[in-house]
């Protein structure tokens, strides 16, 4: 019985849960740090763990071919002082927030339900487009694939003018506006928006 408790207490402090399973909601995290260089063989023996003990080139090499996510770091180029971080997959908590506030697919004239759609970075994140709400919006699986499948130049273009406000540029050159819809849940005062 001391056991069971023990075992309890602890899934309620690892894991906020107590599930007979809480094993399963425990993740582990390993952090290693490397020059995208080391991925091209063009630099060797640079992986470092957060408290600047080495890792070995196979191991590092193995480790980045086996992640789910990556983070990438922008480091200032003469001191090498780290100044910002990226990651490509959105949070739990800033998908959901582009869910709501996009409510459907942003492509013109879908109407498909945010929640089943995909999280798109309206400039690509491999040409830096960043993992922020001004990047971010929701699209079909549909018009996601469209929009890269055709790319720029031969299909539609888009860019953010605000968060949330999208610009399509169509094959022809015309521009269409999509903005999210006000949540339903908004009190807008009288007096209160500008005209």
């Amino acid at each position: 019985m001391h056991q069971y408790m023990a075992d309890t207490a602890a899934a309620v402090i690892l894991t906020g849960t107590c599930d007979s399973g809480w094993l399963d909601n425990i993740k582990a995290e390993i952090v290693v740090t490397m020059p995208a260089t080391m991925l091209t063989d063009q630099e060797t023996g640079r992986a470092e763990l957060p408290a600047g003990q080495l890792v070995d080139d196979d191991t590092a090499l193995m480790l980045a071919g086996s992640v789910t996510s990556w983070t990438r770091l922008f480091t200032h180029p003469v001191t090498g002082v780290a100044v910002t971080a990226d990651v490509y997959a959105p949070s739990a908590s800033l998908r959901r927030f582009i869910q709501h506030r996009d409510r459907t697919c942003r492509f013109p004239g879908c109407s498909r339900v945010a929640k089943h759609a995909d999280v798109d970075h309206t400039k690509d994140w491999q040409h830096g487009g960043k993992t922020t709400p001004d990047n971010l919006a929701c699209l079909c699986r549909h018009h996601h694939t469209l929009k890269h499948r055709l790319g720029p130049d031969e299909g539609w273009k888009v860019r953010q003018a605000a968060p949330g406000v999208l610009e399509w540029t169509d094959p022809m050159g015309q521009i269409r506006r999509t903005e999210p819809e006000p949540s339903p849940a908004a009190i807008v005062l009288p007096g209160s928006q500008s005209d």
